[in-house]
């Protein structure tokens, strides 16, 4: 089927892939992130590589995201995620 210019449309593999976004990918510890009382949260996404940014209340809030991160992607093997904690007892 031709556009309104006369060219059959293209899919980039984007369109193509069901795949979620990281954002979606990570939502779950996004979520977690925000309930859990982490402060100065900053989730950003540069280079197909997922940011996340925070100070936790506690070291067992940190040790919590960690293994829920660890439970998305196993063996932190994608590479598509950089999780900076800070715990403010550890400040």
């Amino acid at each position: 089927m031709l556009n309104c210019f006369g060219m059959i449309p293209v899919l980039t593999a984007v369109m193509l892939t069901n795949e979620p976004t990281k954002f979606q990918k990570y939502q779950p510890l996004i979520v977690h992130a925000e309930t859990a009382g982490v402060q100065h949260l900053h989730v950003r996404e540069f280079n197909n590589i997922l940011y996340i940014d925070g100070h936790t209340p506690s070291e067992e809030v940190k040790h919590e995201l960690w293994k829920l991160f660890y439970t998305i992607d196993e063996g932190y093997r994608s590479g598509d995620l950089v999780l900076n904690l800070t715990s403010k007892q550890a400040v």
